[in-house]
């Protein structure tokens, strides 16, 4: 199966999955929503490790017989068509787009933070190192404070920074203080920046299909909801006051972007969402529901069987009749020939004509269906 067909696959079932997790948005806790949304997402780049050969005999009982099986009896490798090769450059070159505008995009960023912020002084380090070890972190991520912006982590697997913007420190109590820096931290100890990696990676194979971008939202709606969880779980910080203070701190980064006083942050990062919708469903789960910040023990088992069925198990159709194609040719009726060029039918007939072409052909095979007496 070639890596086109197996990009069109997963392209197929991880759009019908998603619109199997669509209705599950206020049925299901979120750590559990995110971990299926997570599915998705490696879904499309994860190849089918287990393929069934499917004798398609859909059309009045002929056989298809794929390019594969044409050149496996012809020994030439049947050339892809103009059009074929023209969409696969343009996929291509996508996603050199993709990876370079990323690239570009955390290189400026980082640049940025090295030049408009400053190391955090130590009371605030020690603070976030005592929070990183009561949720169980042996290490805790490098903490910058900025001018402006919204609290959010940047990262990739082995390294993260925390950045803090000093308005937070200057407005909010201390417990506050506390539950947003812990929010951080849930995302550091839940390694919602691992994801990130992952998700420039599937952008860059999948930047045309419209469910990475679905899930990619979903997942970083869900990531600040689990982040809420371990925010409110197990804390001094009162459940108004924190969700007063997440709403002071979109109101001023929405002040900060209209006076063009913003802090540019690429895909590496997870910040804040300023969604009306998303930040409603936020305060609800706040004010009013106890959020599940992890998966419990049952919940992760399932969640890993049901990822083990869909990622490595899933049967993918293979193209490719299921007999060899000498024994198709004896049986069936006719045969369906199908390649990158032409589609022909060979009536009973013809098949003597056909195995002796088949084995020499190299161009497109074509059959008069109806031949002048």
């Amino acid at each position: 199966m070639s890596w086109y067909t197996i990009g069109w696959l997963n392209a197929g079932l991880a759009t019908a999955l998603a619109l199997v997790l669509l209705p599950l948005r206020n049925r299901v806790a979120p750590a559990t929503l995110h971990a299926l949304w997570l599915i998705v997402l490696v879904k499309l780049i994860t190849p089918p490790l287990v393929t069934i050969p499917l004798a398609v005999n859909w059309l009045m009982g002929g056989t298809w017989l794929s390019s594969h099986s044409l050149s496996h009896l012809t020994g030439e490798i049947i050339p892809l068509s103009a059009a074929s090769w023209c969409l696969a450059s343009l996929w291509l070159i996508g996603s050199l787009c993709v990876v370079v505008a990323q690239l570009l995009a955390a290189g400026r960023y980082l640049w940025t933070l090295q030049q408009t912020t400053a190391a955090a002084p130590p009371e605030i380090t020690r603070l976030v190192q005592q929070l990183a070890a009561s949720l169980g972190l042996l290490r805790s991520p490098a903490v910058r404070l900025s001018h402006t912006g919204t609290p959010h982590l940047f990262g990739i697997p082995g390294w993260a920074v925390l950045v803090i913007p000093r308005t937070m420190l200057a407005l909010h109590d201390k417990d506050v203080q506390q539950g947003f820096l812990r929010h951080e931290l849930a995302h550091y100890a839940r390694r919602d920046h691992w994801i990130r990696t992952l998700e420039i990676a599937v952008q860059a194979v999948y930047w045309w299909l419209p469910t990475t971008w679905w899930a990619i939202a979903r997942l970083r709606e869900l990531e600040d909801e689990c982040s809420d969880g371990w925010a409110i779980q197990d804390s001094s910080v009162a459940r108004r006051a924190y969700a007063e203070g997440l709403l002071n701190v979109v109101a001023r980064e929405q002040l900060s972007c209209s006076v063009g006083d913003t802090f540019s942050t690429p895909a590496l990062c997870s910040l804040v969402t300023s969604q009306s919708n998303v930040l409603k469903r936020r305060l609800r789960l706040i004010m009013r529901e106890s959020v599940a910040a992890q998966l419990s023990s049952r919940t992760r088992r399932r969640v890993g069987a049901f990822a083990a069925m869909i990622l490595l198990l899933f049967p993918v159709p293979d193209l490719i009749s299921a007999e060899p194609a000498s024994a198709s040719l004896e049986r069936l009726p006719y045969v369906v020939v199908v390649e990158t060029q032409s589609t022909a039918v060979a009536p009973r007939p013809l098949l003597t004509r056909v195995r002796t072409l088949i084995p020499v052909v190299q161009s497109p095979i074509t059959f008069d269906l109806n031949p002048s007496p």
